[in-house]
């Protein structure tokens, strides 16, 4: 699962927010997850 959204409170500035999620099993039976949270912010000057 993957979200991205991206927040503007003004013209000029940008907030992002992203989360990810995975999930994965191989045949021989190892296994594992993985759980992200990223974010940034862009001031356009």
């Amino acid at each position: 699962a993957h979200v991205n959204l991206i927040y503007s409170p003004v013209p000029k500035m940008d907030f992002g927010f992203e989360f990810m999620y995975a999930d994965r099993e191989v045949e021989s039976g190892a296994d594992g997850d993985l759980t992200r949270l990223q974010f940034s912010a862009k001031y356009a000057f």
